[in-house]
């Protein structure tokens, strides 16, 4: 993990306790789903990857080598994935499917690489606004199209082109770009002062991508109102060392 990362957390560490009563679908008629995207970690797996390999996500779990696997409701495990331990270790979420996708949650920290060498299909997303942290990677075929990463003025990671996706929000090109390079592309001063190209990349912008990319948008997952019938089933918390 980046140095910079340290100062970025609070100091309680506490576990999140986790209410096994709770069922399968919510005994209630409706209720909104939580949100998140900001200031946290996130991939997302086609649930075609999963059916392909004949894997539930405790097949998943396993395979990221995730301890103290535990069922947790989809609001559940939000939270319990935001919840940072430490630099070695961290919770995580695992979603049931959900319309089309499986989803993993997790603490912020600056890789993106949780998935690398487990599922061959992913998108991840990162971002933390009090460093300026902001991240995106797609992977196809265990290949990297894209993956792009800054914080705290500087380019971390800028691998693959720019993607037809990123050129439409109107991203600015950092194609083929060395890290520092790119730095200080994203810095001049005719793109910073060009209306038409976002040069300085924020949290807004890692939403944005991932929206264009998946079509979904989890930050406002909250705005939706789900039937009991339709809520997502259990998924699976866990804690992941990270060194």
């Amino acid at each position: 993990m980046f140095s910079w990362l340290k100062k970025i957390f609070n100091s309680d560490q506490s576990v999140i306790e986790v209410d096994e009563s709770v069922s399968p679908n919510p005994l209630i008629e409706s209720e909104p789903l939580s949100g998140f995207g900001y200031k946290i970690n996130w991939y997302m797996i086609p649930e075609s990857e999963l059916i392909a390999k004949d894997w539930t996500i405790f097949d998943l779990a396993n395979a990221m080598n995730i301890q103290e696997q535990q069922p947790m409701s989809w609001n559940d495990g939000v939270g319990f994935g935001y919840k940072y331990l430490n630099n070695k270790e961290k919770q995580i979420y695992i979603s049931s499917a959900f319309d089309g996708w499986i989803y993993v949650i997790h603490s912020i920290e600056s890789h993106l690489d949780l998935l690398d060498n487990v599922v061959a299909n992913f998108y991840a997303f990162g971002s933390y606004r009090i460093v300026g942290f902001v991240a995106w990677k797609q992977v196809e075929n265990s290949e990297i199209i894209r993956h792009f990463a800054y914080a705290d003025g500087e380019v971390l990671v800028n691998i693959g082109s720019q993607t037809p996706e990123e050129k439409h929000l109107g991203f600015v090109n950092l194609s083929g770009l060395s890290n520092s390079e790119a730095t200080e592309v994203m810095f001049s001063d005719e793109n910073v002062e060009n209306d038409l190209i976002i040069s300085i990349l924020d949290e807004d912008d890692v939403i944005s991508i991932c929206n264009e990319w998946t079509e979904k948008d989890p930050s406002r997952f909250d705005e939706l109102t789900i039937n009991a019938e339709d809520f997502p089933e259990k998924g699976v918390g866990g804690v992941i060392k990270t060194i």
